[in-house]
């Protein structure tokens, strides 16, 4: 979970800051807990996809959580997809998190994604 944490909380201005601050390149360290997250999320994904485990199972796992590092990383991804990987890289994590949202709606109908996905915001 720290390393979640740690992961959610990254800022960059385009994808070239991105692989400057974070990339495996100059960051070894934090490429590594990237890949071990959308890596085990892809895993689940598929597992998801092929019917070894339903939808409220992963959201009763809790998840819906990684909902949030997929929006975070969705550019990032679709960058890595672009350049190096194709189209069908990670494919099993977008599906994944598309089921929790999916599922976290049929759960509250009201439900929205929030402002910000890694820090507290006071009620205004």
């Amino acid at each position: 979970m720290k390393n979640i944490m740690e992961l959610l909380r990254y800022e960059w201005s385009d994808y070239g800051d991105f692989e400057r601050k974070y990339g495996s390149e100059n960051n070894p360290e934090s490429a590594a807990k990237r890949f071990g997250m959308w890596l085990s999320m892809n895993a689940v994904g598929g597992m998801l996809r092929n019917g070894v485990l339903s939808a409220e199972d992963c959201y009763d796992a809790g998840l819906h959580g990684f909902l949030f590092s997929w929006v975070k990383y969705k550019p990032i991804i679709e960058e890595v997809r672009r350049r190096y990987w194709g189209k069908d890289y990670l494919k099993d994590y977008e599906f994944l998190s598309n089921e929790m949202l999916r599922v976290m709606k049929e759960h509250d109908p009201t439900y929205s994604l929030p402002e910000t996905l890694d820090k507290y915001i006071p009620d205004k």
